[in-house]
């Protein structure tokens, strides 16, 4: 006989998401994975949400009440699953068919991982598509600590022991949860990139990424100050400080000239200049730089040009 497949939970935390959520919602039940538990925990919506969610009867567990933010709701979630292998997909994200059958078949032939994650796509409010490829890249700490973004979060699914060992989503965390929690499963467990798109996030002017970008690097500045406080941090990832923190100040101060606070920009951007180990992000330090000192366009037009040829950067 062969092994039962696991249960799976996923988590779906909301709030005032009722443009989106009956598109994420259709994406977890049309999976043809058969033993999947679904869980949405809405912090008290006041629009059409709660609506949606009486219109599936009894096809899912759902609560709503007042939460202390999404990562409360995604560990209320957590609380609530029963699966041996979870995952969470924001109210306003989508899987794309086969997403979950194929994670969980990765993760039963190789049961050392703990994490499994691909690659997703960018749409718009509508549901367009506005990049076809967001691509990971293999888990390291090193990726984690320097990148944008190693893993693209609506793809990830890890273990119910992974969870034990590492702890659930840092409550205090508004914006860089995620990467406060694969960090963690990098200290003390093994990730590992199956490419392939499974995923879809939404761009959309009151997504977070989009409205409160420069928080994240706010967030980020401050959580690697904790992270390389840590005794316990491995050579590599101590070899990766310098590049960390130029990295977050680089898109730090290049989200403040956007958003047209030249001043506060110089300043992110110059240590940038000066601390970044790579050649091309010192040159847009300059450019950036350059274009906040000076009110020039040199930075701005580099950057449209950098969307339409490989896209925006995520955080």
């Amino acid at each position: 006989m062969p092994d039962p497949l696991p249960l799976v939970s996923v988590i779906t935390p909301s709030f005032n998401q009722g443009a989106f959520i009956r598109t994420t919602i259709e994406s977890v039940l049309s999976q043809d994975y058969p033993t999947l538990e679904y869980i949405v925990i809405d912090g008290g919506s006041t629009d059409d949400t709660l609506d949606v969610l009486r219109s599936y009867d009894n096809r899912f567990t759902w609560v709503s009440e007042s939460d202390r933010g999404q990562s409360h709701a995604i560990n209320k979630g957590f609380a609530r699953a029963s699966g041996e292998i979870l995952a969470w997909l924001n109210s306003d994200d989508v899987y794309l068919p086969g997403a979950v059958s194929q994670s969980v078949a990765f993760l039963q032939a190789h049961p050392e991982i703990d994490l499994v994650y691909g690659d997703a796509q960018l749409i718009d409010a509508e549901g367009r598509i506005i990049r076809p490829l967001v691509a990971s890249k293999p888990f390291s700490l090193t990726n984690i600590l320097t990148r944008f973004s190693t893993l693209a979060q609506p793809s990830a699914f890890f273990r119910r022991r992974t969870l034990e060992q590492v702890g659930p989503l840092n409550e205090r965390l508004h914006y860089m949860m995620d990467f406060d929690f694969w960090l963690r499963i990098g200290l003390y467990g093994q990730g590992r990139y199956l490419p392939g798109v499974r995923a879809q996030m939404r761009f959309h002017p009151g997504s977070k990424s989009m409205s409160q970008e420069t928080r994240f690097w706010v967030e980020r500045r401050g959580l690697l100050d904790e992270i390389f406080a840590r005794p316990d941090l491995p050579a590599e990832a101590l070899a990766a400080r310098r590049e960390a923190y130029a990295h977050c100040e680089l898109y730090w101060g290049d989200n403040l000239l956007r958003e047209g606070r030249r001043a506060e920009a110089r300043s992110h951007l110059w240590y940038a200049l000066r601390q970044h180990p790579r050649l091309r992000r010192r040159l847009l330090a300059l450019a950036l730089w350059v274009d906040a000192q000076f009110n020039t366009p040199f930075a701005a037009l580099g950057r449209r040009l950098r969307d339409l040829t490989v896209g925006p950067p995520q955080p």
